[in-house]
C-alpha cells in the first residue's frame, strides 16, 4: 500500500502543475488536468458506451464520433475545437474498485497516456467498468495509449 500512497502523492502534486496539450507549449513529461463529462452537461442514460463498443478505448475528437459511440439522446456539450474526450471500458474477471486516473503527456515520444487504476480483492466477479476524461485538445500527430492498472489489496 506504501507504493500506492507514493503514486497518489505524485499524482496530486503533478495535477497542480498540469498544462494543456498545445504543441508549442510542450516541454518534457507532465500530468494533464482533466474534467469529467458532468462538467459538460453529463450523459443522461445508463451506460456511457454502447454494447458494440464495450471493452474498447477511444479518442473522441468530434461530435459525430461521440454520437456514434454513445447510446443516449442527451449528450454532453463538448467544444471539440478545444477539447478531446478519452473514453473506454474494461472487462475484468475479478472485482475492481476505482482508485484514480491520470493523463500523462510526453513531448519527447509525442504520446498521451491515459492511466486508470483499480484495486482488487481478487474475487472471481466478472464486471465491466467505464472510464472517461475530457482534456485539452490533443495534437493530431500524438499517439494515445490507454493503461489499466489493477492493484491487489493485501
Amino acid at each position: 500500500m506504501k507504493k500506492h500512497f507514493i503514486i497518489i502523492s505524485i499524482f496530486v502534486l503533478l495535477v497542480g502543475l498540469a498544462g494543456s496539450c498545445k504543441k508549442d507549449e510542450c516541454t518534457g513529461k507532465i500530468t494533464i488536468s482533466y474534467q469529467t463529462l458532468e462538467t459538460f452537461g453529463g450523459i443522461e442514460c445508463g451506460n456511457i458506451i454502447d454494447e458494440q463498443s464495450r471493452g474498447l478505448n477511444y479518442l473522441v475528437d468530434n461530435q459525430a464520433r461521440l454520437e456514434s459511440l454513445v447510446e443516449c439522446t442527451t449528450l454532453p456539450d463538448i467544444d471539440f475545437d478545444n477539447y478531446s474526450l478519452l473514453l473506454g471500458s474494461y472487462e475484468s474477471d475479478k472485482d475492481l474498485v476505482y482508485t484514480n486516473q491520470a493523463i500523462i503527456r510526453d513531448c519527447e515520444t509525442m504520446t498521451v497516456t491515459y492511466r486508470i487504476s483499480y484495486n482488487s480483492e481478487q474475487k472471481d466477479t466478472s464486471m465491466l467498468v467505464d472510464y472517461h476524461a475530457v482534456i485539452p485538445k490533443i495534437p493530431a500527430d500524438y499517439e494515445v495509449r490507454f493503461e489499466i492498472q489493477t492493484w491487489q489489496n493485501n
